[in-house]
């Protein structure tokens, strides 16, 4: 992605720069967060002389226009400020990453422009549902920015109204009072897929793969961005490792959060066949999930290690080899490609090119690094003996440098169970849904360590703590 398209029109000097370069970071943290890899909108802000408030324009080149005084109003929220000038950036942001080709304004129109004659010519139902689509996602994405816009919104149009001494009823236009219960209900449904996000990613981190993909579908059907595309593959392809004896995928590929907990735990497979389909359907589908994460942004560097790594599996190393060399035709290479590669490479029978990847990977400190590297210099013949490779996994059980257990407050993954309605936002994360292990399971598993757990009229719900 690249930044030609920042332009702050105010910006005349270095001084002015300064003071107002929090806007420039912001504003690529939120087009970071839409996951695409066209250019943002160019970014322009008005010194007070137009009629507008905040806007999107597609053309004659897409630009997101927004007021001084904005600025200004957004700065009255003091620790909020910057959660209520996100919430005004990621709402434009939303019309051009939704492709939204006419204009619209944060709020509502400006009586006596060309853009109120515009939104006229559009149907009331088109208008509202763009605008209800760029509240919702806007809000979404703002807060996989890191902001926490909740409770900001209803606050900001109010100040906006009176800031701008816009009337309460404009006609053909929503009501000042009804822009405000649109603007809740947005927050409520950006509130339930933040906290599906965060609980999928959760499940994930715990082992459960089958409870996150069924919060990763969910996602998928409302933001179907490039990080749940490609969460829910991580979700799919963890499945396959855990189906999969310790000594049928003895390296630590770049994907796994906790290595230790398949390669150093007895693992015996029952049901081989059945096994084995659902092995097949899982990588399909994680193949799917991590080449559409792809063509939404050719630049993301997981999809592309996390696809190479799919097609090691179905050994086929040559395209797992590919596929990162056509990442490094894009950018130079992280550690994860490196050690993909490099177990590819060792696989493919090019020993060299791959001690090369993996002494390179480890210097970079992969996440057991120096492991894979110490067990391709054993050879293909040692790897590919079932009872030598588990008998020397055992001998080295605390000797290797396999990852420890991730902090789950560091997830960065996107996420599955069927959510049927959210609780609530603070302080807790609350999240209904339908689990599959028995009650006593579920409870004495995860209750008091990372989960609150009760029944409530046969659906478990669940806090995060």
């Amino acid at each position: 992605m690249k930044w030609r398209h920042v332009v702050l029109l105010f910006f005349l000097n270095l001084e002015s720069f300064a003071q107002n370069s929090w806007i420039i970071e912001l504003y690529q943290k939120l087009t970071t967060s839409f996951g695409e890899a066209r250019n943002p909108p160019e970014l322009k802000v008005t010194e007070g002389k137009s009629n507008l408030i905040a806007q999107y324009t597609p053309s004659p080149e897409p630009t997101i226009i927004i007021d001084r005084q904005v600025l200004n109003i957004c700065r009255e929220f003091g620790a909020d400020s910057m959660n209520a000038l996100a919430v005004i950036l990621s709402h434009e942001l939303a019309h051009f990453y939704r492709r939204h080709d006419w204009c619209g304004e944060f709020a509502f129109a400006v009586r006596g422009t060309a853009l109120s004659q515009n939104l006229k010519n559009a149907s009331t139902t088109s208008r509202t549902a763009f605008e209800s689509q760029a509240d919702v996602d806007g809000l979404f994405n703002a807060c996989l920015s890191g902001y926490r816009p909740f409770g900001v919104y209803p606050k900001l149009l109010a100040k906006i109204y009176d800031a701008y001494k816009r009337p309460d009823k404009i006609p053909n236009y929503p009501t000042k009072q009804e822009r405000i219960e649109a603007a809740k209900a947005a927050e409520q449904q950006a509130t339930e897929g933040y906290a599906v996000f965060i609980t999928a990613n959760t499940w994930l981190q715990l082992g459960e793969y089958e409870i996150a993909m069924q919060h990763y579908d969910w996602l998928l059907k409302k933001f179907p961005s490039r990080e749940i595309f490609n969460n829910a593959g991580v979700a799919q392809l963890l499945q396959v490792f855990s189906l999969k004896g310790r000594h049928e995928v003895p390296f630590i590929y770049p994907v796994e959060l906790d290595s230790r907990s398949r390669l150093f735990t007895p693992n015996t497979r029952s049901g081989l066949e059945d096994n084995d389909r659902k092995i097949e359907v899982l990588l399909k589908m994680a193949q799917r999930n991590f080449e559409e994460a792809i063509r939404k942004d050719p630049t993301y560097s997981p999809a592309y290690v996390h696809l190479a790594c799919i097609y090691s599996l179905l050994e086929n190393q040559e395209a797992a080899i590919g596929k990162i060399n056509e990442l490094q035709g894009v950018q130079s290479l992280p550690a994860e490609a490196l050690t993909i590669r490099g177990i590819a490479y060792f696989y493919n029978e090019q020993p060299t090119k791959a001690f090369r990847d993996l002494e390179e990977a480890s210097k970079l400190r992969a996440k057991g690094g120096m492991y894979n590297l110490t067990l391709a210099r054993k050879g293909l013949e040692f790897v590919k003996n079932a009872s030598e490779i588990v008998e020397w996994l055992e001998s080295n059980n605390n000797s290797l440098d396999a990852p420890p257990k991730n902090n789950l407050k560091e997830a960065e993954l996107s996420p599955l169970i069927q959510p049927t309605i959210l609780l609530s936002i603070t302080p807790t994360i609350t999240v209904r849904a339908k689990v599959s292990a028995s009650a006593e399971e579920f409870e004495s598993k995860y209750n008091n360590k990372v989960l609150r757990i009760k029944k409530v009229d046969s659906v478990w719900q669940y806090q995060l703590h």
